[in-house]
Formats: structure tokens, sequence, C-alpha cells
């Protein structure tokens, strides 16, 4: 929080008489140095119980907050009450949502903090990630600063029990009220069926797809989307991975392991490409354009990025020269090959 405080101190036990070498090292100026610390954040907390008057000053300075969370493990705890994130609850631009009132808003059973990260609140709001908490009336927090997904992990839990949950990694659940053993075997029997029934759609997918993905799951989150990706429980996420790369040393050093790709059995494009597969087998050159096509839209709205997007264009073209009937060795014509004719003066 440098440069956000300037001021004097009057101290009558400081040694002057001595360098600042040695200065830096006497015990009474670590003292100091605390209690000038939690002076100064409890007057941002004080600041903070006057939202009309905090969130400017936390628009300004929101990065020396988080800073001091990733510097100074001690006030970790008194720091993050000051955080402000937007939500699903109040998509307004320029709202925010604090931690406290996230867990008030907490539903039954729920202990998970639910947030996604990425570059834009709006984007994030529409992730296909989203779609199953949201209609659950899950309350999601949109980390959109690049520094946001380092202070929640370093945080791990709010108030000490509630855990920081990245809706982009595979092994969140949504906490529901409690079923009982009557409904988890209908349940459980439903899931045997239907990967049953997907078993070739997902086999073909693994395999065409074996150099991307580590694996094909059918989805539990997904209601709109036919498909999307996400991060191992112990991989980078797709933000995570955003920023790495724009930094100076790219993906040098980056342990990156392929996302989970995740596909929608209640989706009309999940149920035909299962039935065309069924019907057609796996060498279809139609159904393999169709699995790569799946695959990189997956990526986009999943905040990952396609490797190769001339390929996935030249796919997408042969796609609509499909659908429009146009034969894919036309060319396309020229404005100069015909010969104007003109009346000779």
């Amino acid at each position: 929080m440098v440069g956000i405080l300037e001021g004097s101190i009057d101290s009558e036990d400081m040694q002057l008489n001595v360098s600042r070498e040695i200065l830096q090292q006497t015990k009474s100026l670590n003292v100091l140095k605390k209690k000038i610390v939690r002076k100064a954040i409890g007057m941002l907390q004080s600041m903070a119980k006057n939202e009309t008057e905090y969130i400017p000053f936390y628009e300004n300075y929101s990065k020396a907050i988080k800073y001091g969370i990733l510097q100074d493990p001690p006030n970790q705890i008194r720091l993050a009450k000051l955080l402000r994130f937007p939500s699903s609850h109040n998509t307004s631009v320029g709202a925010y949502t604090s931690l406290s009132e996230y867990v008030s808003r907490l539903k039954n059973n729920q202990t998970n903090i639910l947030y996604l990260a990425g570059d834009n609140a709006e984007r994030l709001s529409k992730s296909p990630l989203a779609e199953s908490a949201l209609e659950k009336g899950y309350e999601i927090l949109y980390l959109n600063d690049a520094i946001d997904e380092y202070v929640v992990q370093a945080l791990r839990t709010y108030d000490a029990k509630y855990k920081f949950a990245n809706l982009q990694k595979e092994d969140v659940k949504l906490e529901e009220d409690e079923k009982d053993d009557e409904k988890k075997e209908m349940e459980k029997k439903r899931q045997e069926a239907l990967d049953e029934q997907y078993k070739d759609l997902k086999s073909f997918l693994k395999e065409k797809l074996s150099s991307k993905v580590s694996k094909v799951t059918l989805s539990e989150r997904l209601t709109k989307s036919p498909a999307a990706l996400v991060a191992a429980t112990y991989g980078l996420s797709a933000n995570m991975e955003r920023i790495m790369k724009a930094q100076a040393l790219g993906n040098q050093g980056m342990m990156k392991s392929n996302p989970t790709l995740e596909v929608n059995p209640n989706h009309p494009i999940i149920v035909e490409l299962n039935n065309k597969i069924a019907i057609e087998g796996k060498d279809s050159p139609l159904i393999a354009d169709v699995a790569e096509i799946l695959y990189q839209t997956s990526a986009l709205v999943s905040g990952y990025t396609v490797d190769e997007p001339g390929v996935f264009a030249d796919r997408v073209h042969s796609l609509l020269n499909s659908v429009l009937g146009v034969e894919s060795s036309s060319k396309p014509s020229s404005s100069n090959s015909g010969e104007s004719k003109h009346d000779e003066l």
C-alpha cells in the first residue's frame, strides 16, 4: 500500500544516531511498522462502511489492497473484508459485492464461494460454465482483474470456513440439498444409462481430440450449451493460462495440462452427433469436422484460445458451403472477369 498514505510519525525511543541499515533492523521500527499497517487498515475499514465513499477509492486503489493480501499474510483476513467484486447478484455496471455480503446470501448447505475468472465481467456472466449455477439460484463472483485469481488462491477460504471454488475446474460440484437414498439411486441409474448411450460418442471424441483433451465426460453443469472445456483439478484454469501466456516468457516454464471436454447429453447437437456416429460410423469426414469445430467453439466460450484460427475458419467455411449448397471447389468470382463493353466515341 505504498504511495497511498503519507505522513510523519513522532516517536520518543527511535535511535537516530545510527546508520539507516542499523535503524531498519531495530525492534522498535518493526513494531512501528506493524502498528502503522494496522492503523491504515482500520482507517480503510471505517471508510468501507460507507459504500458510496469507498467504491471510488476502491476502484483506484484495489490493486494495492490485493497486493497486500499476497505480501502480508498476517493481515490477509482483515484485508479480505475490503475486497469488492462484480457479482451475478447485481449485474449493473459499477456494482460490487463484498465477501461478507456474498456469504450472507448463501444457499442451504452451501460452503463454497463460487467464482469465474477472466478479463470481462459481462463475458463471464454468459459463460456456459455458469449456466447450471445461475439457473439453480447460486451467486457467482466475476473476477475480472488479472490479479484476482492469485488473491483468492492465496486466501483459500473466507472467514475460515467458506472455500473459494473456481467453476472453471472439473471438480467443482454444486452443493444441493440432501437427497434421500431413493433419489440418489435413481440418479445413479440415469447416469449409468447415459454413459452407455453416449459411450461411442465419448470414445470417438477422445480418440479424435486425444492431443487436445485429457478426457471426455457427460456434463452436469451445462444446460444451454452443447459443450465446454474445464481445467483439471490441479491444472491451470483458462484465465491463468491466458495470463501466463501474456507474460514475457510466454509458455516457457508453464506446466500445462490438457483440459476436460464436457458435453451436454441433452443438447440437440450432441444428440444428433451421437446418432450420426451410430449410423455412419466414425470415419465420416463431416463428423470429424464437426468434432473439431465442437472442440474449438468450446475452447472459445470457455476462455481458452484457438491454436490454429486459420484452420478453424476453414472448417467453418466448409460447413457454410455445405449448408448453402456451394461446391468446395468453387472460386470467388473476379470483378474483372468480364470485359467491359463501351460504345466507341
